[in-house]
């Protein structure tokens, strides 16, 4: 932390115990769903039961801008921006919109690589510098395998949206109209999905650094 006031610490402690608890309970009831329910049908209804949760986990996610911009934190404005939007755009913009989307296993895989990560990533915080060498070796390795298949779901995710958003112009905004002016949602996400695609490699290794910073 850059700044060390009881207030701000104790204002973090509360964000990322929240953070926890709620992540632990998203995969708590994964797998529990999973076990009970039968994998396939877990599948299809993950959104159903937990969509909202994440929802609102994800929406609070866009304060960790604010603590980076704050001097709260001592976290990369950029890749806070990266994660924070993109997590939110699949999310809250595309997926939200799509009820035909929502049943596919891609959504599954997403919600628990999410929230692995997560569970790995506030704990971390909560510890701070006493966090135990297990938890520590997580924070900077297990992204290794996390980051990739997180990523990739989201991919699988858009791919099966954009025919959607295409039929059903989501988002768009056609004219005539009193602002004269059109958005095609559709072309947005293709240059979108480009960036993403181009940027991924560039992330990925820029995570290798902080890894090798501080594993030496």
């Amino acid at each position: 932390m850059v700044k060390t006031n009881s207030l701000i610490t104790n204002y973090l402690t509360i964000y990322n115990s929240i953070q926890t608890v709620g992540w632990y309970y998203v995969i708590f009831l994964m797998v529990w769903r999973s076990l009970n329910l039968g994998f396939l049908p877990s599948l299809q209804t993950t959104y159903i039961s937990l969509g909202s949760t994440v929802c609102f986990l994800q929406l609070l996610a866009f304060l960790e801008i604010l603590h980076v911009l704050l001097g709260f934190t001592k976290s990369s404005l950029i890749p806070t921006l990266s994660q924070v939007f993109g997590r939110n755009h699949v999310l809250l913009v595309a997926l939200a919109y799509t009820p035909e989307v929502q049943q596919h296993w891609g959504v599954w895989l997403m919600f628990f690589i999410w929230g692995v990560s997560e569970l790995i990533r506030f704990p971390y915080y909560l510890y701070g510098n006493n966090s135990p060498k297990l938890l520590t070796w997580l924070r900077y390795n297990a992204f290794i395998v996390l980051y990739p298949l997180g990523f990739g779901a989201e991919n699988v995710l858009w791919y099966k949206m954009l025919p959607v958003i295409l039929e059903r112009r989501i988002h768009f905004i056609d004219m005539p109209n009193q602002f004269n002016f059109a958005y095609n949602y559709y072309y947005f996400l293709l240059v979108w999905i480009t960036l993403t695609l181009l940027v991924f490699p560039q992330q990925y290794m820029y995570m290798f650094k902080l890894r090798a910073k501080k594993m030496n």
